[in-house]
């Protein structure tokens, strides 16, 4: 059986309609929304560039912001629909600093990866503490469990920098491989 996922950005331009979107994704079959927070650089947790965007929520509209994560968590509570981690709590934190405080549960390097094209020509395989690998030159695979990501995720979990990645604390997430296992049968 597959089920159907959806995800949401959090931003200025929807900030007033995220009930109403969490309502229609479920009505029209969605099994789990997920909201997560805008970010600047995706490739860049610790960027705190975000209040620059269009799409960062000002201070003057977090009353709004309020309102719908009240009314989220309430919907969420009857529905069991919701997936905000790591937490409706830090929400308003978040667009209030431009990041989340550092809660020494970074899980960046074993929930979450990017690709990144570069100008040297390379898809280089990026986590939170550097790039690990270049997958025109090794599987994935060898590079998810090579000696240089095994050094990168010892520095990632030392790390106490605050955070702009909230995906970065969710420990409940799937390694990618058994993802990918499961997914092929």
């Amino acid at each position: 059986k597959y089920s159907i996922n959806a995800t949401t950005t959090i931003l200025n331009q929807n900030v007033d309609q995220l009930l109403d979107i969490a309502i229609i994704m479920k009505e029209v079959g969605v099994e789990k929304l997920a909201i997560r927070p805008v970010h600047a650089d995706n490739t860049n947790p610790v960027s705190l560039n975000n209040k620059d965007s269009i799409y960062w929520i000002p201070r003057d509209r977090l009353y709004v912001l309020d309102d719908q994560i009240n009314k989220l968590i309430k919907y969420n509570n009857e529905t069991g629909f919701i997936d905000c981690r790591p937490g409706f709590e830090y929400i308003k934190e978040y667009f209030m600093n431009g990041y989340i405080r550092p809660t020494n549960s970074c899980y960046n390097g074993y929930n979450r990866l990017v690709i990144a094209y570069n100008e040297r020509d390379t898809y280089e395989v990026w986590m939170c503490g550097g790039m690990i690998g270049d997958i025109r030159k090794n599987c994935l695979r060898k590079i998810w469990v090579s000696k240089n990501a095994k050094r990168v995720r010892k520095k990632m979990k030392q790390c106490l920098k605050s955070c702009a990645f909230p995906c970065c604390y969710e420990a409940g997430l799937e390694n990618l491989f058994s993802i990918i296992k499961k997914n092929k049968r």
